[in-house]
């Protein structure tokens, strides 16, 4: 018993010492400040000691100090709000926050500490968090922030407008959306900086030229669709960006061909990997191979992108402002993964060739913009929220390749995208295989499998595609049989599904019956009715298969566990497949463990250990093969008790037992 208390007594005392630790370190932090309410300075003639100001030491002629001030600005519009001054001044040592955004006016637009309409400001040392801005430079160009922490704040934690040559050394911007933001201000310097896990853009440099970014870290979770880029340039020119560590995120340029062309971009690491950016080159037909952080070409021509694996960042490869011939950049064997916005990012380049590449786990598998007579062959785009989208880009030729399980569309051919061909690919488990808002495409030979609504969705005033020669299977949550709501494509616009001799394969139309082709030419004798407002059909559906597919996943897999078995039940999947089911296959832990017959839907297996979770799934299989496997589902069987032999446990139960004699005494 003495044991035990001492124990408990020792375990007390840590506790005891680690809160009075923190109480101690909280009171530490407290004492450097002193509270102070609000300070508003709208004029030179407001640095009074009444607003927390102190003369002295701020240079040029005596200038003047507020220091050492904790302000909890309560929702107001600003915590420490200095303006239309024309003295030297210097904010330092203080703790400022919860500023809110009560207006629009720059006075109170919800920065812990704004500065307005002032030219000589120096900010160090300071805190700033949990409001709307941290600091907001506002019109007063040559500002200096310096060792500024600013975290948790809700839109930016430091944000430069329109105030030229301002300079934001060893500072931290953290955890708000956006790390720092300069709006239209020229160079202006970030240096030596900590710009992290922020949720939109690290650093976002917007209309501002003549800006140097050098020696920072940029560091964020990179979660898709949301990170826009450690490093983002808009519309900004002549940049200079060296020497700066991103990880799981990279740079992003966006613009006209200055906005790409004129930056001085050296030395800088993606993941600690190189950042190459290649400038206004003929690379008389090099080639880039290897691992890379990021690939960037602006006006680059001749060059080969060959063997690279790029992952975990915003953009993999971008590529803008080629303006040259067809087929003089080609990326073959590129392998994109994980990027929060584009796996390959085409800016008016046309003529770019892809081949035999892969693209996952991003936004966009591909973005094109103005970038036409683009080549696709060969490639995947798997698990994207949308696979390649395509914007202005016309006469793109898609061929051979795989779109599987993007979250909008595999394919989605945006305004003024015509004229593309997309033939022989596999659209399979997206929400809607191709998404048509352009003219005069071409959609033939493709598999259309299980995606969740349409196999193809035309736009209202899309005009003269034509679709032929697909197979659709199970889209629309369609099945082996034939049902008026679960039609698997839609029209909108003016468009042709057929041409005079084929149709497409509609897999609940085909196999509705056995004598719906009574002349046996192929065609089913009815045309199959596509939804939409301009109650289109296609007048040639075909009545043999144009692919083969194996069976759906069974439905509802159950595992059901006793004492030394797992009982494993399912239901025969949504759809067949081309052919009749013949039998299923059981995986444990993604080990085979059973082959069973069509009739038989359900398992027993008895090779278990009591005591461990196993997980369970199902394939059926046709005559073309074995499907995909269902969900994993979880089983522990249950046994005999385990005896217990932990040293702990067993001095556990003899405290126990002193214990209950101690007080049975």
């Amino acid at each position: 018993m003495r044991i035990v208390a001492l124990v408990v007594l020792v375990f007390a005392l840590i506790v005891s010492l680690q809160v009075a630790g923190a109480t101690a370190a909280e009171d530490v932090i407290k004492s450097k400040y002193s509270q102070h309410s609000v300070i508003r300075i709208d004029s030179d003639a407001d640095f009074t000691q009444a607003n927390g100001v102190v003369r002295g030491n701020g240079t040029a002629g005596d200038p003047y100090v507020i220091s050492g001030w904790s302000i909890d600005a309560s929702g107001k519009g600003a915590g420490i709000y200095v303006g239309n001054v024309t003295s030297y001044f210097v904010i330092e040592n203080c703790r400022v926050g919860n500023a809110s955004q009560v207006s629009l006016n720059y006075y109170s637009y919800g920065g812990a500490i704004i500065i307005h309409n002032a030219t000589h400001a120096v900010i160090r040392n300071v805190t700033v968090e949990n409001s709307y801005i941290g600091v907001y430079v506002h019109e007063a160009p040559g500002t200096m922030i310096y060792n500024v922490t600013a975290s948790g704040n809700g839109n930016t934690g430091i944000y430069v407008y329109y105030s030229n040559f301002t300079a934001i050394n060893a500072s931290t911007a953290m955890h708000s959306s956006n790390g720092i933001l300069v709006d239209g201000s020229n160079n202006v310097t970030v240096e030596f900086s900590n710009v992290s896990y922020n949720s939109a853009v690290g650093l976002w440099l917007s209309a501002s030229r003549g800006a140097v970014v050098r020696g920072n870290t940029f560091i964020d979770d990179g979660t898709s669709g949301t990170f826009k880029g450690a490093i983002y340039l808009r519309e900004s020119r002549y940049a200079t960006i060296a020497e700066n560590a991103m990880v799981h995120g990279s740079l992003v340029i966006d613009g006209g061909y200055y906005d790409f062309t004129t930056h001085t971009v050296v030395n800088n690491t993606v993941n600690g990997k190189d950042l190459v950016y290649i400038s206004n080159d003929d690379l008389n037909n090099a080639t880039l191979s290897g691992d890379f952080g990021e690939i960037i070409l602006a006006n680059v021509q001749n060059v080969r992108i060959e063997g690279v694996n790029i992952s975990d960042a915003t953009v993999g490869i971008e590529i803008a402002q080629t303006r040259f011939t067809q087929g003089n950049i080609v990326l073959r064997d590129v392998s994109v993964y994980n990027m929060s916005l584009y796996g390959l990012y085409l800016v008016e380049a046309p003529g770019i060739t892809v081949e035999n590449s892969t693209f996952v786990k991003c936004d966009e598998g591909m973005h094109a913009s103005i970038s036409g007579r683009l080549t696709v062959n060969g490639s995947v785009f798997a698990d994207n929220t949308e696979g390649a989208y395509l914007d202005s880009s016309d006469y793109v030729n898609v061929t051979s390749s795989l779109f599987l399980n993007s979250k909008l569309a595999g394919i989605h051919l945006a305004e003024a995208s015509d004229r593309a061909r997309i033939e022989n690919c596999t659209f399979k488990g997206n929400d809607m295989g191709i998404y048509v808002n352009s003219d005069y495409s071409v959609i033939r030979g493709n598999l259309f499998l299980n995606n969740r609504e349409y196999g193809v969705y035309l736009e209202d005033y899309t005009y003269g595609n034509l679709i032929y020669g697909n197979s659709f299977y199970y889209n629309h949550d369609s099945g082996d049989s034939y049902r008026f709501y679960t039609v698997q494509a839609y029209d909108d616009g003016n468009n042709m599904w057929n041409t005079t001799s084929e149709g497409n394969y509609w897999h609940d139309w085909a196999n509705n019956n056995d004598t719906n082709d009574m002349n046996g030419d192929g065609i089913v004798d009815w045309p199959y009715r596509i939804l939409g407002g301009s109650n289109p059909h296609d007048y040639r559906p075909v009545k043999k298969a144009v692919h083969e597919v194996p069976p759906l996943p069974p439905l509802n897999v159950r595992a059901v566990a006793g004492r030394g078995y797992v009982n494993v039940t399912w239901d025969a999947p949504r759809g067949n497949g081309t052919y009749a089911i013949v039998g299923y296959v059981v995986y444990r832990n993604g080990v085979k463990i059973a082959e069973v017959i069509a009739s038989q839907t359900w398992y027993n297996d008895t090779s278990v250990v009591a005591g461990q979770t196993y997980v369970y799934s199902v394939a059926a299989v046709n005559p073309v093969g074995e499907g995909d496997r269902s969900e994993g589902v979880e089983a522990t069987p249950s046994g005999e008790v385990p005896e217990v032999s932990s040293p702990v446990l067993i001095l556990a139960a003899v405290a126990l037992i002193a214990l209950l004699v101690r007080r049975k005494i």
